[in-house]
Order: C-alpha cells, then structure tokens, then sequence
C-alpha cells in the first residue's frame, strides 16, 4: 500500500474550504448555480435515495457489511462493488489509500464487535454518516492490530440505486 502525508494537502484542502465558505457567507445572494452538461454522463437522473426511516439501523448494517467482507476469504469482487469510485481510506496512523490501492491490500478483519450503544447515524439526502466505537482484531499491511474501543467514521453516498462506501477514516482508541 502506498503511504501518503498529508500535510501540505490537508493545510491547501483547508485554506480552499476556508476561502470558500468565506464567500459564501460574504455574499449569500450572489450566489448562482448553472447546470453543466457532462459529455459521457447519463441521460436519466439517477434514483433518488431513500428517506431512511433509522438512519442507525441502516449504518449499523452497511458497517457490518464493510467488515464482513473484509473478514472474508475472497472479497475482492464484493469490496470492489460496494466501495465508490471516489472511495478513500485514512488510518489511525496516518496512511491512506484510494480505491484501487486498498483493493490491491484491503485490511483482513478477524474478529469484531461494533459498539451499538456508542453507534451514530445522520442521513441529508443521499449521503449517511456514522461514527461508532469497536474492538477489532485485523490485519493491515501485513501487521496484527488489536484495538480496544476505537472509533471508526464512515460516508456513504446513495449512487446507482444503493448505499455504496466513498470514505472511512479509523483513530487510535479512546483511553478508559
């Protein structure tokens, strides 16, 4: 897996988000938004996603989907379809990975247990958040990690009529 730092491009991200909302809330009327035509792109508009009656119950299973699959044998096919093209991974120890460098070196899950009364979903339109705490037993990169109540975070979009992973950042466990 290739290892990224991210601190040049975190300050620019930064600085860009920053001028950005500044804008916004300089000049609330001014602005504008233009439909632009994308060659390639599909004529339909694409399926519009679902209200989620619990936004927990539904983030709860798409997490356990996640780290069932890694705890398969051959995953590969099934992570390759449930993880979006923009998909990205950052880890408790700095590293990250986009989607085809983690499919090329995905994290091997051996036993978990996903913390339900520390379990956090918000859905706005087609995107699902979640933040929870876990205690997992993996492998990453070839090396054993146990964690003890370590939270995860994840975003899911709503894209091609199902919830698909475009994000997952794992931190360090929270001290008792």
């Amino acid at each position: 897996m290739t290892t990224h730092h991210p601190a040049p491009l975190a300050r620019t991200s930064r600085t860009i988000a920053l001028l950005t909302l500044g804008l916004l809330l300089a000049a609330p009327g001014c602005v504008a938004v233009k439909t632009v035509s994308v060659e390639g792109a599909a004529a339909s508009s694409p399926a519009a996603a679902p209200r989620l009656a619990d936004p927990e119950a539904t983030g709860r299973d798409l997490a356990q989907r996640f780290f069932d699959l890694l705890a398969s044998e051959d995953n590969v096919a099934a992570l390759d379809a449930f993880l979006s093209p923009a998909f990205q991974i950052c880890r408790a120890d700095g590293t990250f990975a986009n989607k085809r460098e983690y499919l090329a070196n995905p994290a091997r899950v051996g036993t978990f247990r996903i913390a339900r009364d520390e379990f956090r979903a918000y859905q706005d339109g087609p995107v699902l958040t979640v933040r929870f705490l876990i205690d997992i037993d993996e492998t990453i990169d070839g090396g054993r990690v146990r964690a003890l109540r370590a939270v995860r975070t994840g975003t899911f979009l709503f894209e091609e009529g199902a919830w698909r992973l475009v994000s997952w950042c794992n931190f360090n466990p929270v001290p008792r």
